[in-house]
C-alpha cells in the first residue's frame, strides 16, 4: 500500500486471493522483490480455507477462523488491494478487465481463482446451490439455516459423490440434526473413486451411522424447487439441493488469448508459466500442467507457492526458471464432523480421534500463518541513544513516523493549527467555515474550498472516488453544488509506465466520482511525492438571492442529525497494524465513498440552521466549531453511529495518530464537557458524515428524506438548548 523509497519499475498483478497467492503474499511481506509493484485483485476480502469449510459448516469454527482475510494481510505485506469481479484478461494489450471500474494494466499477471461445478449438464440449475465458490454458497448457506429452523423436517441432496461431498454431508448433519434428510447422488458406480478401499469403507460406514443416504449408478438429469429427477425418471424430493459435480474454470478465460486445455483450464508449463505467454503465471485449481496432471486439491495450491515466487523472483531478474514438479501422494484428512477423521494416503487408511486431532493442528497451523501479522511496537524498540535523550526522543518519533495516519487523519493537528491561522489574523468573527465564499459581482459569489489528502486505501483509483467526495463535502455544508475543480497529483516515482498507470487510475477515480454529481475537472498539476496524494481545489456558485448554510449558526431546540456512520479513523489506524477485519473496510470505504449531494439538497430544503461536515477533527472537534460563536449548547440524547468494529478497535487502543490532539482541540472549544466522554467522537473521519443543525419542526421530514436518499445511517443524535 505503502511508497518505499525504492522505485517501482514494473507491475505484478495476483489475480485472485486462493491458497497461493494468499502465501505469496506473507512471504512477499518478509522479503518483498526490489522494483516490483504488486496488487491483488479479489472479489472477497476474506478468502475461505477450503480444509476448514467443513467445519464451518458444521458450527466447529468461526468465519474468521476458517477464512483468510486478504485486505489485511495485503495491507501488511504492502500490497494494493483492489476489491473486484474480474471479467476478462486481455494477454495481448497486458489488462486485467473488471466489472464497475477501469481495466488494470501490468507487466506480469498470475492468476489464483477459483472454479465451479459444471452445472450445463443438469436441467434446471438455477434450482442448485454449487458449493463453490465457496463465498456465495455460504452466503445462501444461512438461508438454509434459518429455514431449517421454522421447519426441520426438510430434505438436502447433495449432487457429486467425492471426498468434499461426503465431508460436507457429514458436516450439515451434525448443524441440522437427525430430523433433516440428507443424500448424496452419484453418476458414477461408487462415491469416493479416489480414495483407498479402506478409507472408502470408513466414510461409507460413517454415512450409513449418521442416517445419510447414497445413490450411486444414476445420474441426476433435472432440478425443480422442491425436487431432482434421475436419468431412469425417479423423482426424489429435495427441499436444497446442492451442487458439488466436476468444477470448470471461469468462462472469461476463454477470451483471454491465454492458451486453454481440453476443458477450459489454463494450459501451464512446469514452472508454471502459461504455455502461450511468459508474463501470465497460473497455479491452483484453475492451471493444469499436462507434464505433471494431478487432481484440483487445496494441497497441490499450497505446495505450489515457494516455487512460483521463487520463479516471479526469476523472471523479474532475467534468471532461467526452475521447473515444480508435484508429489504423486499426499495426506488426505476427512473429518466426519463426529470426533473423528479418516486419514488415508496410498492404500493406508486410520479412522481415529487422533486424525481428527491432526487434521485441526495442521488446519490451525496453515491459518496462523495469515492470523499472527507481527508489528513492530515502538515502546519495544532498542535503546540505541547510548544514554542521550535526544537519541531517544528522535528513536521513538521516527518510528511513530512510520505509522502516521493518512487520510484525513493526516492533517495538521486542530489546536496548532488555530494557534496559526490566529496569528495571521485568518479568524474572524465567524470562526472557521468549510469554504471561502468570494463576491464576484452582483448576481453571483464564488464558493471555493481546498483538501489535500494523500492515498491510505491501497486502491488508487477507489482512493480518487473517495478524495473527491471528502473534497466536495466542504462545497455541500455550504449548501451549493460543487461546479468544477483543478487537482494537484503527488504520484511515487518510478517507472515512465508504473507512474503513468498510478495517475491514469487515480484520476478515472477522480472524475467518475465528479461526472456523477456534475462537476467538471478543469485541469490541474503532477509532480513526483514520496507517496500518491492529491489536492482537490473545487468550485461552487451561489446564485443571486441564494445564501449559504453557514456552520456556526445553530438555533434553540434545533435537532441534530448525522448522516453516516462514525469510525473511519480509527479503523485505519488499526489497518496500518494489520488489526481491523477487511469486511469492517469494506463497509468503511463503502460508506466514505457516498456522495453528500443528496444530503445538501435535502438539507436546505428543510431550512437547516447550521451545516458543517466531520472530517479530520472528529465529530467533537466540528460541533466544537459549531458552537464557537453562541451561548447554545449541543446535547446528545442518542447513541452514535459507528462503523462496525470501529468502536472494537478503538476499545483496543488503536486511535488514529491524530486522536490526542482531536481531544485537545474539542477541550479546548467545547463548552460542554460532558461530551468528551464520546470516545468515538474524536476520531477523524475522511469523507465522513455532516452535521446538520435542523429546526424541530423539520427534523422527522428530514430524516425521512435523508433514508429514502439512501442515507441509511442517518439519525437523530440530540439538540441544541
Amino acid at each position: 500500500m505503502l511508497n518505499t523509497e525504492k522505485p517501482h519499475l514494473r507491475d505484478l498483478i495476483l489475480l485472485g486471493g486462493g491458497h497461493t497467492h494468499a502465501l505469496i503474499a506473507k512471504m512477499l511481506a518478509m522479503n518483498p522483490i526490489p522494483g516490483l509493484r504488486v496488487s491483488m485483485v479479489s472479489e472477497v476480502s476474506h478468502a475461505p480455507y477450503s480444509g476448514m469449510l467443513p467445519g464451518l459448516i458444521a458450527g466447529e469454527f468461526s468465519y474468521d477462523e476458517a477464512h483468510i482475510d486478504l485486505r489485511k494481510l495485503c495491507g501488511y505485506a504492502g500490497i494494493d488491494f483492489i476489491r473486484a469481479r474480474v471479467t476478462n484478461v486481455d494477454a495481448n494489450s497486458k489488462t486485467v478487465v473488471m466489472l464497475g471500474r477501469p481495466a488494470l494494466e501490468f507487466d506480469i499477471v498470475s492468476v489464483n481463482i477459483g472454479i465451479t461445478p459444471i452445472e450445463e449438464e443438469i436441467e434446471g440449475s438455477e434450482y442448485t446451490l454449487p458449493v463453490k465458490p465457496v463465498p456465495a454458497f455460504l452466503r445462501d448457506w444461512g438461508g438454509i439455516i434459518a429455514s431449517f429452523q421454522q421447519r426441520p423436517e426438510q430434505t438436502v441432496s447433495l449432487i457429486g459423490g467425492g471426498a468434499g461431498a461426503v465431508e460436507l454431508a457429514l458436516s450439515i448433519r451434525a448443524k441440522l440434526g437427525t430430523r433433516a434428510g440428507i443424500r448424496v447422488l452419484q453418476r458414477g458406480s461408487e462415491v469416493l473413486p479416489n480414495q483407498a478401499e479402506k478409507a472408502r469403507e470408513y466414510l461409507l460406514k460413517e454415512l450409513e451411522d449418521h442416517g445419510i443416504g447414497v445413490l450411486t449408478g444414476r445420474a441426476v438429469v433435472r432440478c425443480t424447487e422442491r425436487t431432482v429427477i434421475l436419468e431412469d425418471g425417479t423423482e426424489l424430493p429435495s427441499d436444497h439441493t446442492l451442487l458439488l459435480t466436476n468444477a470448470k474454470p471461469a468462462r472469461w478465460l476463454r477470451e483471454t488469448g491465454l492458451k486453454l486445455d481440453q476443458d477450459g483450464f489454463l494450459e501451464v508449463r512446469p514452472t508454471l508459466q502459461s504455455a502461450s505467454h511468459d508474463f501470465v503465471f497460473a497455479c491452483g485449481d484453475v492451471a493444469t500442467c499436462p507434464q505433471y496432471p494431478r487432481p484440483k486439491s487445496g494441497v497441490f495450491a499450497v505446495r505450489q507457492a515457494k516455487p512460483l515466487l521463487d520463479n516471479l523472483r526469476r523472471y523479474v531478474r532475467g534468471k532461467t526458471l526452475k521447473e515444480f514438479q508435484p508429489q504423486t501422494q499426499f495426506l488426505s484428512l476427512i473429518g466426519n464432523a463426529h470426533g473423528k477423521a479418516v486419514a488415508s494416503r496410498g492404500e493406508f487408511a486410520m479412522n481415529s480421534w487422533l486424525m481428527l486431532k491432526l487434521k485441526h493442528f495442521i488446519d490451525f497451523k496453515f491459518m496462523r500463518k495469515f492470523s499472527d501479522l507481527k508489528q513492530t511496537d515502538e515502546s519495544k524498540l532498542p535503546f540505541l541513544g547510548l544514554g542521550r535523550p535526544f537519541d531517544k526522543e528522535r528513536q521513538v518519533l521516527e518510528a511513530k513516523a512510520q505509522k502516521r495516519c493518512r487520510g484525513c487523519a493526516g492533517k495538521y493537528p486542530g489546536d496548532l493549527l488555530v494557534c496559526n491561522l490566529e496569528d495571521l489574523g485568518a479568524v474572524d468573527e465567524k470562526g472557521f467555515e468549510d469554504s471561502a465564499t468570494i463576491v464576484i459581482d452582483d448576481d453571483r459569489r464564488l464558493v471555493q474550498s481546498v483538501d489535500t489528502l494523500v492515498e491510505f486505501l491501497g486502491d488508487p483509483y477507489t482512493f480518487g472516488k473517495v478524495a473527491f467526495q471528502h473534497a466536495a463535502n466542504d462545497i455541500l455544508a455550504m449548501g451549493t453544488k460543487p461546479h468544477s475543480l483543478l487537482v494537484s497529483a503527488g504520484i511515487p516515482f518510478g517507472s515512465d509506465r508504473v507512474i503513468e498507470r498510478s495517475l491514469s487510475q487515480v484520476m478515472k477515480g477522480v472524475r467518475e466520482a465528479a461526472a456523477e454529481i456534475q462537476t467538471e475537472v478543469l485541469g490541474g498539476h503532477t509532480y513526483f511525492a514520496a507517496e500518491l496524494s492529491l489536492t482537490l481545489c473545487l468550485n461552487g456558485f451561489l446564485e443571486k438571492g441564494l445564501h449559504s448554510v453557514e456552520k456556526s449558526t445553530p438555533r434553540h431546540g434545533d435537532v441534530l442529525i448525522l448522516t453516516k456512520a462514525l469510525g473511519s479513523g480509527t479503523l485505519f489506524a488499526a489497518h496500518m497494524r494489520a488489526k481491523a477485519k477487511g469486511r469492517w473496510l469494506d463497509a468503511a470505504v463503502q460508506s466514505m465513498k457516498q456522495s453528500h449531494r443528496q444530503a445538501s439538497e435535502i438539507f436546505r430544503d428543510c431550512q437547516v440552521s447550521a451545516l458543517t461536515d466531520v472530517s479530520g477533527f472528529g465529530l467533537l472537534g466540528h460541533l466544537a466549531e459549531m458552537f464557537q460563536r453562541t451561548d447554545l449548547l449541543p446535547h446528545f440524547d442518542a447513541d452514535l453511529p459507528v462503523l462496525e468494529g470501529a468502536q472494537e478497535v478503538l476499545s483496543q487502543g488503536f486511535q488514529s495518530s491524530l486522536h490526542d490532539s482531536n481531544r485537545r482541540y474539542a477541550e479546548k472549544l467545547l463548552k460542554n464537557p460532558d461530551l468528551m466522554r464520546y470516545e468515538i467522537a474524536l476520531t477523524p473521519e475522511t469523507s465522513g458524515p455532516m452535521l446538520a443543525s435542523v429546526p424541530v419542526e423539520h427534523a422527522e421530514r428530514c430524516l425521512t428524506l435523508l433514508c429514502d436518499a439512501g442515507y441509511d445511517r442517518a439519525i437523530r443524535v440530540g439538540f441544541v438548548k
